[in-house]
C-alpha cells in the first residue's frame, strides 16, 4: 500500500512539474553512474567521511556564510580541519572562495592558507581546448569575483591569493602543508598534476581531499593512485580523502567500520 501510495505521489509530482521531475531524474540517474563508475570501474570505495576517526562527529564546527558551498561538503572539509588543525593549508583551484572561507572559519588564526586560481590572461585557446567545457566558463568568470566569499571578512588576512596555471605552478617554499584542497580543473592532465604534487607537498601529519570526484577524468586519476593509497569516496558522493597520521595513512577497518590508527591522531 506505501509503494502504492508512494507511486502515486511521484505520478503527480511529474504531472505537475514536468521540466523539475525530468531534469531531476536525469541528475539522479548521472550521480548513480558516477557513483557505480567510482566504485566498480575505479576501485574508489565509498564510505562515511567519521569511519576514518571516531572523534570526527563530536568536534565543534563553523559552517554557513558562504553561498556558493554544499553544506555536506563543507561539513566533511570543517571537520577534518578540526581534527589536524593544520597551520598552513593549499586550495588549488580558488573560483568565488566558498571553500576558502570555511577552511579558514575552522582552522586556528595562526594558519596561513594559499588559494591557487587561474589567471584569465592564461586561458588561451591551446588550453581551452585541453580543458572540460564547464571549467572554460568557470574561468571566464569575471576575475574581481574571484575569492569574493571570504574578500572584506575578519578571515580575510589568513588568506592569501595566488595566480597561476596549476600545472606549471613554482610550489617551492611553500610547503608542507597539513591540508591541501584540489578542485582546479577536472580535466586529466590537471588533475594528474595536482594529485601528483598534493602528494609530494603533503606534510607527515595531514590530509588531500578532492573535491567533484563525479567526473570521469578526476574518477580515472584517483582509481590509479588509489591501487596505491588509500583514497576513499565520501558520502556525500563529491569528495574524496586521503589521510595520514605520522606518515602512516589511516585505512578502513572493515570489521569495526573505524580505524585502528586514528587514535594515534593529533589531540582534538
Amino acid at each position: 500500500m506505501s509503494f502504492l501510495r508512494f507511486a502515486l505521489d511521484l505520478g503527480r509530482t511529474a504531472a505537475c512539474h514536468p521540466r523539475w521531475f525530468l531534469a531531476e531524474s536525469v541528475r539522479r540517474l548521472t550521480d548513480l553512474r558516477a557513483h557505480g563508475n567510482a566504485r566498480f570501474k575505479y576501485g574508489l570505495p565509498q564510505i562515511y567521511h567519521h569511519h576514518l576517526d571516531p572523534r570526527l562527529p563530536r568536534l565543534p564546527i563553523e559552517l554557513g556564510g558562504a553561498s556558493w558551498t554544499d553544506y555536506s561538503k563543507a561539513m566533511i572539509v570543517a571537520r577534518i580541519c578540526k581534527l589536524l588543525q593544520p597551520s598552513n593549508v593549499l586550495e588549488i583551484g580558488t573560483f568565488r572562495g566558498g571553500m576558502t572561507f570555511h577552511i579558514a572559519r575552522n582552522t586556528a588564526d595562526k594558519c596561513r592558507i594559499w588559494t591557487l586560481d587561474l589567471p584569465r590572461e592564461m586561458l588561451d585557446e591551446k588550453m581551452t581546448t585541453a580543458m572540460i567545457d564547464s571549467d572554460v566558463d568557470l574561468a571566464r568568470m569575471d576575475p574581481s569575483r574571484v575569492g569574493e566569499e571570504w574578500q572584506n571578512t575578519p578571515e580575510a588576512q589568513k588568506i592569501v591569493q595566488l595566480w597561476g596555471d596549476s600545472r606549471h605552478f613554482d610550489f617551492t617554499g611553500f610547503g608542507p602543508f597539513e591540508l591541501i584542497y584540489v578542485d582546479g580543473s577536472h580535466a586529466e592532465p590537471w588533475v594528474e598534476k595536482d594529485t601528483e604534487n598534493a602528494f609530494r607537498l603533503l606534510s607527515p601529519t595531514g590530509a588531500i581531499l578532492w573535491d567533484d570526484c563525479d567526473w570521469r577524468d578526476v574518477q580515472s586519476v584517483l582509481g590509479r593512485y588509489g591501487r596505491t593509497h588509500p583514497i576513499y569516496l565520501f558520502e556525500d558522493g563529491h569528495t574524496a580523502g586521503y589521510i595520514r597520521i605520522d606518515g602512516r595513512p589511516l585505512v578502513l577497518d572493515k570489521r569495526r567500520a573505524s580505524l585502528g590508527t586514528s587514535q594515534r591522531g593529533p589531540s582534538a
